[in-house]
């Protein structure tokens, strides 16, 4: 953990899916009037998909928000009820893992991001595996937001960032992890 001020509570380690929209144009997977991944329906009786998704992972330590960590834990592959979890990340160590444009110093994790996994301080010891695109009903980021107070990191040392389980109607053509 870095040091200064500021720490997280009962940390785990966060794998997020960081959404590649330029690779995904590139795979022709891109709706650009709607400005989502596109959905092919074969109109044969089989479920509609979403073409493949491009996206890079990486892992940095969060705090999760203790309710909606205890309702992961009571929903079958991470899928509860509610499908909403906030994560807190510490703005100094988002820094160091080069997440933040160094001009601006706003958070290149963004809007559209996926939760993939997240696993003990240890980086090794897997807590859940969430699911993917291609599996469907994946966690989605709806808010990226700075917050609380202190030096740097654009006037903020916390970063919230809100995940909320998408609908498991539509799965992906491949791609996406």
């Amino acid at each position: 953990m870095s040091g200064g001020r500021g720490r997280l509570i009962f940390p785990k380690i966060v794998e997020i899916a960081r959404y590649n929209p330029a690779a995904t144009k590139a795979a022709g997977a891109f709706d650009r009037p709607m400005r989502e991944l596109r959905v092919r329906n074969a109109n044969d009786g089989t479920p509609r998909v979403h073409g493949p998704r491009e996206e890079t992972l990486v892992r940095v330590q969060a705090q999760i928000e203790t309710s909606t960590f205890l309702s992961l834990a009571q929903g079958p592959l991470g899928n509860a009820a509610g499908g909403t979890m906030r994560v807190v990340c510490y703005g100094p160590e988002l820094e160091e893992a080069g997440l933040v444009e160094a001009e601006t110093q706003r958070s290149l994790l963004k809007v559209t991001d996926r939760l993939a996994s997240i696993y003990e301080v240890d980086g090794t010891t897997l807590i859940f595996r969430l699911p993917t695109t291609a599996e469907g009903g994946y966690w989605k980021a709806t808010q990226v937001q700075p917050c609380g107070f202190g030096f740097g990191f654009g006037g903020a040392n916390l970063l919230e960032l809100t995940f909320d389980a998408s609908p498991q109607g539509v799965g992906s053509a491949g791609g996406g992890g």
